[in-house]
Order: C-alpha cells, then structure tokens, then sequence
C-alpha cells in the first residue's frame, strides 16, 4: 500500500485535475454542439446526422432524455410542502472472506421520517440509527431559517444547533487558526440561469466550435447498427490521437469563449464553497501543453448513441478496457437511470499488477404521472476485480425516500427554549461543551458496539471503501484490519481522548487537553507524560496547575509520542508559556 501511496502523490493529484477539467469540457462543448445539429427526420440523413441527431436528446429540454415530469417533480418539492419516509442502508461482500464483522455492519440501516417545507425554508427529520432489533440511536435533525440543529436523548433535551451567519467568526470559536478560507455565510445556488444555455449563448457555440467538429469529424468515421430488439446504435469511432487532437482543438478555442468558460467556472465555484477555484486561460494552456507532450497510446475510441422509437435510450464510450453508458428505461408511470463505469489499468507494481472493476448507479423514479406520492429509490455500486479478473470485493449503497405532497405541515422554530445555538456562546465555554459532547458520543457509541459485538469502533467505518488495497486484499481482511488504524480498538479508543487536541489549538483547548491528561492518569494504569516544549517534563502532581501557565488567547501546537504497541504516552505542547523560560 505504500507502494501505491508512493506513486499516488508524485502523479495522482494533477492526472485527477486535468482529467476532471477535460472531461467537464468535453460534456458541455460536445453536449450543446449536439443539440445545434438536431434535425426532425431520420430520412435521407447520414450516419454522421444520425448520431448527432439522438445524441442531442441529452439535453434537449422538451421530449429529451431526462423525463419532463421529473424535473416537474423537483420543482414541486421547492414550492410545496410534504412528508416524507425511508431508508438508507450499505452492503458489503467480500465472497468467501466475509467474517462475522462484516455481518454485523451489515444489519446497520438508517431509518428517517419527516417533512419539509422549502417556502418557508423548514424541515425536520426523525432519524434512527438502528444497529440491530434492540440497539438503536434516536436523533432529530431540525431546520428553521439559518439555524440547523440536531438532537438526541442521550445527550440533552434541547437541540444543539449552529446558525449560518457570521461563520469565520465561528469557526474561530471552535479553535480555527486560519480563517481566512471561511465564508460568513454558505449559500448554494438554486438558479438555473447559471449553468443553462440562453437560445442567443447556443448560437454562440454554434459559431464558435462548428468549424472545428466539421473539420475533425469525416463521414467515414460513422457508421450505423440496426439490431433485432427494435433499438438502432449510431458509432463514431477516432483514433486516440485523433481524439487527442480534438480535445487540444477545443481547449485552444475555449480559451477565448468567456460565454462556456463562464458556465464551466460556475459550476466549480458551486462545488468549493471555500476556495472559489476558477478555470483560466493559463490553466488551459497548461493542460494543452500537458496533452502534447504525453504519450499516446495506440487505439480506438468509440462514441455510441442508441435510440429505439426515435428516443435516445444509451450513450456511452468505450475506450480499451474502459467503458462507460448511460442508460434509460422508461416505463408508464416510472423511469430509470443508470450509469455504469468498467474499468482496468496497469498500476506498474509488482504487488498488484492490475485493478479493474464496476462502478455503477442507478435512479428509479415511480409515481410521476399523477405527482402526489413519489418514491424514489437510488443504488451506487462498487465492484473491485483482482489481477485475474475475480471479483474480490462489492460495496453497494441504497437510498429509498417515499414523498408525499401535503397542503401544510407543521414545523416547530428553534430559538434560545429549545436550542443551544452555539453561535451565542463565548469561545471557551463553546470549545469546553464541544469536548463533553465528544467523550459522551464516544461514551455511547462504546456501549452500543459493545451490546452488538462489533469490534472496531462503528460499523460506519465500513461504508467507505478505504483504499482499492484494502479490497484487493480481502482474503487477509482480518490482518489488514489489524495492521490498520483499527488493530486494537482499546488502543484506539484511549489514543481518541487526545488525538482530537493536535496539531495548533488555542489556549482553552490546550487547558481542556491537560484536564484530560489529569483524569486519564487518575483511572488508567496507562500514563501519559505531559511535556512543555523546551522546559521539560511536567509531573504528574504538578498537572493540576499546568494550566495557569497557557495563555487563552495564544496559539499552542500540540504533537504526541508513542509506545510499541501505538498508544499515546506522551503530549508534547509547544508555544509560549506564562511566567515560564526556556531552559
């Protein structure tokens, strides 16, 4: 796995961007030129016509390939109230290497009941997290205006809540150093008009990127495919270094298309609500250079539209081993969708010569026709191959959510009654009530694994697949588990008490960690040494007062030392120390 890691970080971050950047490209100038080349009959038309003709159906907004009647759907949730029910819950299989543990995580489904009301910006939720038949944690989700809160019986009667304003000064309250990232307010826009095509912006792109598709494409790299079941697949096939070329073709004449460039970094800035990365022409330029001076491999690339009774009903590309197709089915009252992603590459190690595996995810929608109850059902799946193929590891996610549209519901506000809106409280005491909400969460959470027999902290860790190497290596699960994070979850569990407490933390906290020392070392036989950078050892009689020597107001980095077997028995702090010199 080190390995891995290794090459990850010299290569992974920047091939991530720029494939992520192009591809982005790809769909918005390829998508919008389809809809331009749209023609109303398929007499008389070329392959070439053809293909761009049902490949427009993408995105056509009247008769296209998403459903009228679901966007209909979504835009009656923000303008009527209803009630809602469902589930959410995780597989995971790892074939013959599946052990008791997996079992348990496997029983671990989120049940939810509630209502919401978008107009008068409210909603709340009845969440239970439910771990078997008789172990289960009750908690309530509440949204009123700005103020988003939780509750749950096992911590208060009232609901901790934060409100969404004055967010950097929050941050700082809680023990941010840096806040300069951190907006005053989230805000996410619902506006269409920033990411949609105006009649007048489509003729633009026609303008602008026609030429280039028309002196890209030739008649001869289309061709048609009509099968028995009634469905006909219209095919473009290139070279990769035609594609290459096409794409380098595109970029060049993008850097000077403020309208798709400005859609393109709308969509980022909706993504990162903190950094607002944008795209501009010098990052383009450094992604043409990255293309031309790559090494392209030999090969075909294969772009496929299928239609049946003149509707688009799959797209997809193929590409080598890789593949990937979107999918609909339509039927009377429902519809579905499904994406899927088969993929392989060499990694170029010797523990793991190749990865391969499926991706895939799926939404069915019932109910549409009359749009008063709706259900939706959602499924992501993961499949991870080995080097011969077999599959050695599947995690697979499902959503149900039953709506119903209602005239009203009724919705109780939060106020200072029934919330402790942490906003409204100075930084210690905040920072103070966050580490007892901390130790009382764990404090449960400890007697509820303990109760079902799970050994390795929740059964939530297992929902996100770690590292493709934790999979590929399922046969050894029990050993990859020990050898992890997770190997001794007593351990873990102490390191826990102060592992929240590093790195740079303001002085209240930095007092609150040394009070932790203090009790640990009073009920454990463990002992965690505390250390004043530069001054020496603290005894352990002397814990008591260490605290009169920091600062609140100042900035202390926090560091640990460990034994043999990975737990904590040293804390080192370092900063500026009141009444106190280095030696």
């Amino acid at each position: 796995m080190n390995e891995i890691n290794s090459v990850g970080k010299n290569k992974g971050t920047k091939l991530l961007r720029n494939g992520i950047i192009i591809i982005s490209i790809l769909i918005v100038l390829l998508l919008v030129v389809f809809v331009v080349l749209y023609f109303c009959t398929d007499l008389l038309k070329s392959d070439k016509q053809l293909f761009f003709k049902y490949a427009s159906q993408l995105v056509e907004t009247e008769g296209g390939f998403v459903e009228n009647n679901i966007e209909a759907f979504y835009n009656k949730k923000q303008q009527m109230p209803y009630e809602n029910e469902g589930k959410f819950d995780f597989t995971v299989d790892l074939g013959n290497n599946t052990n008791e543990q997996i079992d348990i995580a496997n029983d671990f489904v989120v049940n939810f009941s509630g209502k919401t009301d978008k107009t008068n910006n409210k909603a709340e939720q009845n969440i239970e997290l439910k771990y078997s038949d008789d172990v289960s944690w009750p908690l309530i989700y509440r949204h009123d205006g700005d103020i988003y809160g939780i509750q749950t019986d096992y911590v208060s009667s009232k609901y901790v809540a934060v409100e969404n304003n004055n967010l950097k000064e929050f941050a700082g309250k809680v023990g941010m150093t840096d806040t300069s990232d951190v907006p005053e307010k989230i805000e996410i826009s619902e506006d269409k008009a920033n990411f949609e095509y105006t009649e007048e912006e489509k003729q633009t792109v026609q303008e602008k990127y026609m030429t280039i598709l028309e002196n890209q494409f030739r008649d001869d790299q289309f061709q048609t495919e009509k099968n028995d079941d009634g469905t006909t697949r219209y095919i473009l096939t290139m070279t990769n270094e035609e594609l290459k070329n096409l794409v380098i073709a595109l970029l060049n004449e993008l850097k000077t298309d403020d309208v798709t460039l400005g859609k393109i970094n709308n969509i980022l800035s909706e993504q990162d609500l903190y950094t607002k990365n944008t795209i501009e022409a010098e990052d383009i330029d450094s992604i043409i250079e990255s293309l031309q001076e790559g090494n392209t491999e030999e090969g075909e690339v294969q772009f496929i539209v299928a239609q049946k009774d003149s509707k688009l009903i799959s797209i997809s590309l193929n590409q080598n081993d890789n593949n990937i197709q979107l999918t609909k089915n339509n039927q009377e009252d429902s519809v579905n969708y499904s994406i899927s992603v088969n993929f392989k590459f060499d990694t170029g190690l010797s523990s793991v010569e190749t990865i391969g595996g499926t991706i895939y995810f799926s939404a069915n929608y019932s109910g549409l026709n009359e749009l008063n109850a709706v259900k939706e059902n959602y499924e992501l799946g993961i499949a991870v191959q080995d080097n011969n193929g077999q599959q050695v590891g599947k995690y697979t996610y499902q959503f149900e959510n039953n709506v119903n549209f209602v005239d009203s519901v009724n919705i109780d506000g939060l106020n200072e009654e029934n919330a402790m809106i942490l906003n409204n409280y100075e930084e210690e005491s905040i920072q103070n009530f966050m580490i007892q909400l901390g130790e009382r969460i764990s404090n449960v959470n400890a007697e509820q694994m303990e109760k079902i027999g799970f050994n390795y902290g929740n059964p939530m860790i297992l929902m996100i697949p770690t590292s493709l190497g934790n999979v590929l290596l399922a046969q050894n699960l029990d050993s990859t588990i020990s050898e992890s994070n997770m190997e001794n979850s007593e351990v873990q569990t102490f390191n826990n008490l102060f592992l929240k407490y590093e790195g740079n933390q303001r002085g209240t906290l930095v007092k609150s960690l040394i009070q932790e020392i203090e009790n640990s070392n009073d009920n454990n036989e463990s002992q965690v040494e505390l250390e004043f950078s530069g001054l020496g050892l603290i005894r352990n009689e002397d814990l008591a007062l260490a605290g009169e020597y920091i600062d609140n107001s100042n900035t202390y980095e926090i560091s640990f030392e460990y034994d043999d077997t990975g737990r904590i028995n040293k804390v080192v702090i370092a900063g500026e120390f009141n009444g106190l010199e280095s030696r």
